[in-house]
């Protein structure tokens, strides 16, 4: 089991534990229909780059809405591409706030911003920062509840900059 060993990280647990919470009430409040489950999405293959090199990722996301506002749990996990043994591996743990721009009936814009936690391991070393995600998408509305498109996203901190593109799915509800 690992240990959470600094300020920023117990932080970061700490909002993430109160969101949840805040979420979890508001479902049981007078006026249900107010904060509600969103979307669920995936990114199954993202290429990304670094400020040194580049690799593949996958992400998956969680979103709930409140009127017209969007509140965004992601997790990625990705790996640089090495020839030979490990590449260089990170992970993220987001909390992004955002919007849902409708351009047409089937074509939406939604952007993102948030903070997250940004985990690095370079095989002999691990680093943990704070990090600033900043998200894109531009997907088309192919049914009711389904949507396909292209993601973008950023992810700004001081250990190794993130900057990714992939295929987005998406279920609406």
């Amino acid at each position: 089991m690992k240990i959470i060993k600094t300020k920023q990280q117990m932080r970061f647990v700490g909002l993430a534990l109160w969101l949840l919470s805040v979420t979890v009430f508001a479902q049981n409040t007078i006026n249900k229909d107010k904060l509600k489950f969103n979307s669920f999405s995936i990114t199954p293959l993202e290429v990304f780059l670094t400020d040194n090199d580049g690799g593949a990722s996958i992400t998956g996301e969680l979103s709930y809405s409140y009127g017209k506002h969007i509140f965004t749990f992601s997790a990625t996990v990705g790996e640089t591409i090495a020839v030979f043994g490990r590449g260089d591996r990170f992970q993220q743990l987001n909390i992004l706030y955002g919007r849902a721009l409708k351009l047409k009936e089937w074509f939406f814009i939604d952007t993102n911003a948030g903070v997250g936690l940004f985990l690095y391991n370079n095989g002999n070393n691990r680093f943990s920062e704070i990090g600033i995600p900043l998200v894109a998408k531009f997907r088309f509305k192919t049914g009711d509840k389904f949507s396909i498109g292209i993601k973008l996203q950023a992810n700004i901190n001081r250990i190794d900059n993130i900057y990714s593109a992939g295929l987005l799915l998406q279920w609406n509800y």
